[in-house]
């Protein structure tokens, strides 16, 4: 490829390392500037401080004696003197122990001012001694010294010295550091123009060739000494050896380009071929990719929808599960649509990948319309097996009320009972009959696929009615029952009292069976947060460890031949699972035996008593 040659870019970068190298130099030289200028201050300090604590020294024996002989008269006469043998103390005055002034130097004409005078009073406040002050006044800036004078009447020495002097020698010296900084900043600067232009013909060779070779001439490359071991010799043969390297990626680049376009157009074939339809969503919802099954299976034109919202509208739970997966990024769903009179299988997936997390969402279809149709078939007749298996149970599910029906007949059929026992066990007889009609209907009901009547049961009245159908049978078993007070059971289940009842009608049975003569029954009633539990427990033997697992399954029984069906606990497990509930076993301690516990869902709902 032949480009036109550009002519030689600007040496900015040589001129902005110039600048770098100036500024560089500039900060290094104040830096040196404003070092010199603190260390001579800190210098000038230190001595004007010591001959400052000595002048104060001086005069603070001076006073002493004066105090000791009480000439106060003669103090103003020696900070005057003091002042005149060193000009740079400003003013000075004495002051007692507790800081009151007591004389002052006449370069105070107006006595002591308010300042210096709240100053001493607060230095004896805060414990004396001696002590440094910087103040900064309309004539300028004091050096306060504050001296003790010991012995009697004591007191204290202030003076005040000027700052000025180290001010002005400060300014000499920073002059005298600004002028050296400045002859070496302009013999830097020499320096350096002369190594910019020694560098700036290869370095603007190199430039040009970088910004042809950019530009796309692949072949320019840059003339140079192989010979020379300078940075810049050095960086051109670099250049050309990475042009030479990238020539030939470019080539590699260009070929895997072509083999690239031919394995996408094998895997669009594969795709194409697939009885799945496959969609690609890419992360902001946009259809990156659909195959033709998708297009067949989504009815989807050629200039069909783009997004996911308008191939899914309408579509609530299909669009929950794709925000879903795009959202979590961890979760794949599956489930069940319908497009026309058709039903799809639907899998949607996001698709994540180590390094370069979320690339997408993948959505595949298929068309399981006929296999739907085949499953309901199979699904009808295996209802149809359930329903002949709850007629093989039907004796064991019909058998306790007919007992009871029977058993109230023969009652009254002695005729040596009161007309209220006879009513008594009339509707004994009724209840146990009827009970039997609502189990004939509730198994015509099932075997029409018909759901079974939902409501609000109350508690109290299933238990009551379960314990009254088995109690003919505790009577001639001897023995005895304990329930729970009416008050504990006046919660409100929801569902069907029919079903509720027939659970404790099982589980009495099979705890009259399991119990030895004379022996107890109780039944619990317990409130859990969010449930109720019914627990009923025997005095028998309790499960055997190897019956355990199989407690449950239909047709299992631990009683003798002929005694059970192995039906009861499998139709109450069922109907407790109905109820959106649980039912489990475990073995008492001695002298209790099973316990069978029925964990029902409740709202808090209570019955008026």
């Amino acid at each position: 490829m032949k480009t036109r040659r550009r002519p030689a870019p600007r040496l900015l970068l040589g001129r902005r390392l110039t600048l770098v190298a100036a500024g560089i130099a500039s900060f290094l030289a104040l830096g040196y500037m404003l070092a010199g200028v603190w260390f001579a201050k800190i210098q000038l300090e230190r001595e004007f401080r010591q001959n400052s604590e000595l002048a104060a020294a001086s005069l603070a024996s001076s006073l002493i004696e004066v105090m000791l002989t009480y000439n106060i008269h003669e103090i103003p006469d020696l900070l005057d003197n003091a002042h005149l043998a060193n000009p740079d103390i400003r003013y000075g005055f004495v002051t007692d122990a507790r800081g009151n002034p007591v004389a002052h130097s006449r370069t105070l004409p107006a006595g002591v001012p308010g300042d210096l005078q709240r100053l001493a009073r607060q230095h004896v406040q805060t414990g004396g001694g001696e002590r440094e002050y910087f103040l900064r006044t309309q004539e300028g800036d004091v050096f306060h010294l504050v001296f003790p004078l010991e012995g009697r009447p004591g007191g204290y020495l202030h003076l005040g010295f000027s700052l000025e002097p180290i001010t002005s020698k400060l300014r000499i010296t920073a002059r005298h550091l600004i002028s050296s900084m400045s002859v070496g900043l302009l013999l830097s600067a020499l320096a350096g123009g002369l190594v910019y232009r020694r560098m700036a013909q290869p370095i603007s060779e190199l430039t040009s060739a970088a910004a042809e070779f950019g530009a796309g001439n692949l072949t320019r490359r840059v003339a140079h000494d192989a010979s020379t071991e300078d940075e810049v010799g050095l960086l051109a043969q670099a250049f050309n050896r990475m042009a030479d390297q990238l020539q030939e990626k470019v080539t590699e680049l260009t070929r895997s380009q072509r083999d690239l376009a031919d394995e996408k157009a094998r895997v669009q074939a594969i795709l194409d071929g697939m009885m799945h339809g496959v969609v690609f969503y890419e992360p902001d919802g946009s259809v990156g990719y659909w195959n033709q099954t998708a297009r067949k299976n989504w009815g989807i034109k050629e200039d069909g929808p783009t997004t996911m919202e308008t191939l899914h509208a309408g579509q609530t739970e299909v669009m929950n599960a794709l925000e879903s997966a795009a959202r979590d990024q961890e979760f794949s769903r599956r489930l069940q649509v319908k497009r026309g009179d058709r039903t799809l299988d639907l899998f949607i997936s996001p698709l994540v990948r180590e390094g370069r997390g979320f690339l997408g969402t993948i959505e595949i279809s298929a068309d399981i319309t006929e296999q739907v149709a085949s499953t309901r078939a199979l699904a009808h007749a295996e209802k149809l097996n359930v329903v002949g298996q709850l007629a093989a149970g039907m004796a064991h599910e019909i058998n306790s009320p007919l007992d009871g029906a029977i058993e109230a007949a023969r009652i009254i059929e002695r005729g040596d009972m009161d007309p209220e026992e006879v009513r008594e066990f009339a509707r004994a007889q009724r209840t146990a009959l009827e009970r039997i009609a609502a189990i004939i209907y509730r198994l015509l009901t099932f075997s029409r696929m018909e759901q079974a009547r939902q409501g609000s049961t109350r508690l109290e009245t299933s238990i009551t009615e379960a314990v009254e159908l088995v109690r003919y049978r505790l009577k001639n078993s001897g023995l005895s029952i304990e329930v729970p007070d009416a008050k504990a059971m006046l919660q409100v289940i929801g569902g069907a009292a029919l079903e509720l009842s027939q659970i404790f009608v099982n589980l009495l049975g099979n705890a009259i069976d399991a119990s030895p003569a004379g022996g107890v029954i109780r039944i619990e009633v317990e409130e859990h947060d969010g449930r109720v539990d019914i627990a009923v427990i025997d005095q028998g033997p309790g499960i055997p460890e190897e019956a355990e697992r199989r407690l449950f399954t239909p047709f299992f029984t631990t009683k003798e031949v002929g005694k059970g069906t192995g039906l009861g606990l499998a139709i109450s497990k069922n109907i407790v699972e109905q109820f959106g509930g649980a039912i489990e076993f475990m073995n008492q301690a001695p002298p209790w035996g099973a316990r069978f516990t029925v964990h029902l869902p409740w709202d808090g709902t209570r019955a008026n008593v």
